[in-house]
C-alpha cells in the first residue's frame, strides 16, 4: 500500500509532461505556419574573407581573433568554401 501514492504521482508527471509536450509541439507547429523561421540567426561575415585569410597561412585560431567568429563558425566556412 506503501506505494500506491508514488504511482499515483508518477501517472500524473507523465501526463502533464505529454501535455507540456503537446503544447510545445502545437507552438512550433504554429510559427512554422506563418511562416516565421525558428533557431539561431544565422552569423553575417565575410566568408571570402576567411579564405584570404587562410590562404596568407594565418591558422584558424588568428582568423578567428581578427573576425571576431567562433572556431565552429571558421571551420565550417573553410570547408563549405572547398
Amino acid at each position: 500500500m506503501g506505494g500506491f501514492p508514488l504511482h499515483i504521482m508518477g501517472a500524473a508527471a507523465e501526463f502533464e509532461r505529454e501535455l507540456i509536450k503537446e503544447r510545445v509541439t502545437a507552438g512550433i507547429n504554429a510559427v512554422k505556419k506563418v511562416g516565421k523561421r525558428l533557431g539561431r540567426p544565422k552569423s553575417v561575415f565575410r566568408r571570402d574573407e576567411v579564405r584570404r585569410l587562410r590562404d596568407e597561412s594565418l591558422s584558424i585560431r588568428e582568423i578567428c581573433a581578427w573576425m571576431d567568429l567562433s572556431i565552429g563558425t571558421v571551420t565550417r566556412a573553410l570547408q563549405q568554401a572547398g
